[in-house]
């Protein structure tokens, strides 16, 4: 009877480690796709980062080339000295804060995320009460975060969000 009772755990975490490990994505593999643009499983230290997706959708995609000269630091990309609504000649987009006194995220905008060299994801979807982001390298790609909007403007609730970009005001 003992036998039965560490048996069946055993079995248990060994069926769970197998369902785990065959799950997870290989760096390097689809996993999603937006617009035709496939997004891969990566992340540090890999081609396959946020930064690289946002770059290769809105070539691809939307037909503007972001600036060359912008590193992978993503931090870099969002000019926190710009008030809202404002253009970043860096980037050449318009450059949204969160709270922003201007509007909210729309589809196709890049929103800018804290980190240690930041992170970027594209909007994909918007209600008045969230939005959806899809990312390359994380290991939820398509993340919905609540939206608050105020008489003063919108805001993301989720505090890694420094603000959003995109290509017209």
């Amino acid at each position: 009877m003992k036998h039965k009772r560490l048996i069946m755990p055993a079995v248990l975490c060994g069926l769970l480690m197998i369902a785990y490990f065959h799950v997870q994505p290989r760096t390097g593999d689809i996993v999603d796709s937006l617009n035709g643009i496939s997004i891969y499983a990566g992340g540090a230290g890999t081609n396959y980062t946020s930064g690289e997706f946002v770059r290769r959708y809105y070539s691809k995609h939307l037909g503007h080339p972001l600036p060359a000269n912008h590193s992978d630091n993503i931090l870099s990309w969002f000019d926190i000295d710009l008030p809202d609504g404002s253009f970043n000649d860096n980037m050449q987009l318009y450059q949204f804060t969160n709270p922003s006194p201007s509007g909210c995220p729309q589809a196709d905008d890049i929103v800018v995320l804290k980190g240690k060299q930041g992170e970027a994801g594209v909007v994909i979807q918007e209600t008045t009460q969230s939005t959806t982001i899809i990312r390359q390298g994380a290991i939820f790609f398509r993340e919905q975060e609540a939206l608050r909007e105020r008489k003063t403007g919108c805001y993301i609730t989720n505090s890694r969000i420094l603000g959003w970009m995109r290509k017209t005001k």
